[in-house]
C-alpha cells in the first residue's frame, strides 16, 4: 500500500564533513587545469618520437657524407677503403683489426631524429658491440660444420650482419654477393682447414663480438676457450675427446661415435669398431663392448671367466653358477657382443653351452653318430641344409641329434629339463657385424652382393669365400683361413689332388685345413664318407668342371683369414 511521508532536511554536527556539503551543493570547476592534466598531456605528446617520412631521411641521407661513405662500403664491401669509411683501429690478441664508427661524427640535418641515426647504425653492425670483423683468412670459403640457418635473399653484409647479431648463438657469419646468400654460424673460424671448410668462390666471413673464446677461434690455452668442455686444441678452440660442440647448447657434450652410419669398416672412426652390415651404423667389433664413460669399444666381459660359488655370484641375467663358472641357463645362448645370455640369436656362432641330464624332445631332424660330444656339435655348426641351433648328444650309444629351433621356440613339453645320460648343447650367438649366418627370409635379406639367403641364414653363394675384415663374398682369397662355407648337392671334378676317407664332413673340411698343399674346397660324400680335396679355386675351374648339381655330395668352400 502506498506510504505518505514528509522529507525533513536537518543539517549535521559536523561542520566540516564534505559529504554532508556536497549532497546539497553543486562542485565548483576551477578555471585554470591542474598539474596532473598538463603531465599527461605532455606525455602522451612526447614520449613517442614523431614519425619521419621516406622523403625526409632520403633527403637527409644525400647530405651526410658518412652516411654515403657506409652506402658505398655496403654496395662494394671495401669496409677498409679510407675512401669509404673514416675509421680507427682497435687490435685484438687473436683477430685482424675491428673498424668501428666514431660516435657523434655523424651529422645529418634537423629532420632526421638520432633515433634514427642509432637503428641505422645497428642495423649495419658498425659499433660498439655491433662490430663485425671481416677475417680475411676465410675468403672464398665456407664451412660446413656448425651452420644455424642459411638465407638466400640476403641483399647486403649488413643485413646479413644484422640477422647474425639478432640471433643469439651466431658468432659469425658468411656473405656471398653473387648469390645473395647468408650463412650464420654457432661457431668462431681459425683456418679454412682446420674449420674442414670447402671452396665457394665470392664467399666472404665476419666474426662479430661473440666470435672470441667460441669454438674454433685461435687461442693460446685452454683458459682462452669459454666453453664446456672446449680446450685449446692445436691453436684452435675445440671440444675435448670424445665430445661434440652442440650448436644449441654452446657446449661440447659426450658424443656417440659408435652409431655413425656406414657403409665400409674404415668409416668408423672409433677404435675397434666395425660397420654392421645390418644396419649400415658402427658397432663394436666382435668380442667388445661400448663403454660410454670413455667413449670407447672395450673387452666385453666373458661371463664364462666369471668364478662363483653361487647363482648370487653371476651378476647376468639369465645365467647360473655351474662347477665354479657362471654359465646361462638352460635353453640360454651367451651374447658374447653385449655380455648376456639371451633366448634367440640374430647370428650363431660355433661354440656351444653345454646342459647335463637335459633333452629336446619332438626335433630330431637328422640324427648322425659321433665319438665324441664335439664331434657332434661340430655337425651342428656344419649343417648346410638348415640352421642348427643345438644339438642332444649321448655318450654311451654315440647318438647326436640335430634340432633347427632354439629351445624357447619348442613347446614345452618338449623341453627335457630332466633327461638322464644325454647332453644338451645350446649354440652361442656369433658376430652380429657379419652378415655371414644372418637370419633371412629371402635373398633380399642378404643385401650385400654374392650373398644368398639358404635354410633361414645368409651365406656366401656357391664358389665364394667370404671375406671377414670386408664382410663381402670373394671368388679368390689373398689368405684362407679355416672356417668353410658349405653347399649341399653340389660338387667338382677333375680337381681331385687328395682323396680319403672321413667319418664326419668337419674331419673332411678339417682335412683340408692341414693340408701340406694349399687346398681351397673340400668335397665330402655323405653316405660313404669320401673326402676330395682341391688346390683350385671355383671360378679357376673350367665350366664343366663345376658341378652345380651333385646329388649325395656337400662341397665347402675355404674362407679368407
Amino acid at each position: 500500500m502506498p506510504y505518505k511521508y514528509e522529507l525533513d532536511y536537518q543539517p549535521g554536527r559536523d561542520d566540516n564533513n564534505p559529504a554532508d556539503y556536497i549532497s546539497c551543493h553543486p562542485p565548483q570547476v576551477s578555471s585554470s587545469a591542474s598539474i596532473a592534466e598538463d603531465y599527461v598531456n605532455y606525455v602522451t605528446m612526447n614520449a613517442v618520437p614523431k614519425a619521419l617520412r621516406f622523403e625526409e631521411v632520403q633527403a637527409a641521407t644525400k647530405l651526410d657524407t658518412v652516411l654515403q661513405r657506409v652506402i658505398s662500403a655496403v654496395e662494394t664491401e671495401k669496409w677498409l677503403d679510407p675512401e669509404n669509411v673514416e675509421r680507427k683501429f682497435i687490435q685484438h690478441p687473436f683477430s685482424p683489426p675491428i673498424i668501428e664508427c666514431r660516435q657523434g661524427q655523424s651529422s645529418t640535418s634537423a629532420n632526421v631524429s638520432r633515433n634514427a641515426i642509432d637503428i641505422y647504425r645497428i642495423k649495419s653492425q658498425n659499433c660498439g658491440q655491433c662490430t663485425s670483423i671481416p677475417y680475411a683468412v676465410f675468403d672464398d670459403h665456407v664451412c660446413p660444420s656448425y651452420q644455424l640457418w642459411t638465407s638466400t635473399n640476403s641483399l647486403t653484409v649488413a643485413g646479413c650482419s644484422a640477422d647474425c647479431y639478432m640471433h643469439v648463438r651466431c658468432r659469425s657469419f658468411t656473405f656471398n654477393g653473387a648469390t645473395s646468400t647468408c650463412i650464420g654460424y654457432a661457431s668462431s673460424m681459425s683456418t679454412p682447414p682446420r674449420m674442414g671448410a670447402v671452396t665457394q668462390v665470392g664467399a666472404r666471413t665476419y666474426l662479430t663480438f661473440k666470435a672470441p673464446h667460441a669454438i674454433g677461434h685461435p687461442c693460446v690455452n685452454n683458459a682462452d676457450c669459454h666453453v664446456t668442455s672446449g680446450v685449446c686444441s692445436n691453436g684452435a678452440c675445440d671440444c675435448a675427446e670424445f665430445h661434440n660442440y652442440d650448436i644449441k647448447t654452446n657446449a661440447c657434450t659426450v658424443s656417440n661415435l659408435l652409431d655413425e652410419p656406414c657403409a665400409v669398416d674404415s668409416d668408423c672412426s672409433l677404435a675397434i669398431s666395425v660397420c654392421k652390415s645390418s644396419t649400415s651404423r658402427c658397432s663394436c667389433n666382435y668380442g667388445n663392448i661400448y663403454n660410454r664413460s670413455v667413449n670407447q669399444c672395450t673387452a666385453s666381459p666373458d661371463l664364462h671367466s666369471t668364478t662363483c660359488s653361487s647363482n648370487s655370484d653371476c651378476s647376468v641375467a639369465n645365467s647360473i653358477c655351474r662347477s665354479g663358472s657362471c654359465v646361462c641357463d638352460v635353453g640360454y645362448s651367451f651374447n658374447k657382443e653385449e655380455n648376456q645370455c639371451d633366448q634367440f640369436c640374430t647370428v650363431y656362432g660355433d661354440s656351444y653351452a653345454g646342459h647335463v641330464d637335459v633333452g629336446v624332445g619332438g626335433c630330431n631332424l637328422i640324427s648322425v653318430t659321433a665319438s665324441t660330444a664335439e664331434d657332434c656339435w661340430k655337425t651342428c655348426t656344419s649343417q648346410t641344409g638348415m640352421l642348427c641351433k643345438n644339438v642332444e648328444y649321448n655318450g654311451a650309444s654315440g647318438s647326436c641329434n640335430l634340432c633347427d629351433k632354439a629351445w624357447f621356440e619348442l613347446s614345452a613339453g618338449s623341453r627335457l629339463y630332466s633327461d638322464p645320460g644325454w647332453t644338451t648343447y645350446f649354440r652361442n650367438c656369433g658376430d652380429s657385424s657379419k652378415l655371414l649366418g644372418h637370419l633371412c627370409g629371402s635373398n633380399t635379406d642378404c643385401s650385400v652382393s654374392n650373398f644368398i639367403c639358404r635354410s633361414g641364414t645368409c651365406v656366401c653363394d656357391i664358389g665364394y669365400s667370404f671375406k671377414s675384415d670386408t664382410n663381402e663374398c670373394v671368388q679368390l682369397c689373398s689368405t684362407y683361413g679355416n672356417t668353410y662355407v658349405g653347399h649341399k648337392d653340389v660338387g667338382l671334378e677333375n680337381c681331385n689332388t687328395v682323396s680319403t676317407t672321413t667319418t664326419t664332413a668337419q674331419a673332411c673340411w678339417e682335412r683340408c685345413t692341414t693340408e701340406a698343399g694349399l687346398c681351397k674346397s673340400a668335397e665330402y660324400h655323405r653316405s660313404n664318407g669320401t673326402c676330395h680335396m682341391c688346390d683350385q679355386a671355383w671360378f679357376d675351374l673350367s665350366p664343366g668342371s663345376r658341378l652345380y648339381v651333385n646329388n649325395g655330395w656337400t662341397i665347402y668352400f675355404r674362407n679368407c683369414a
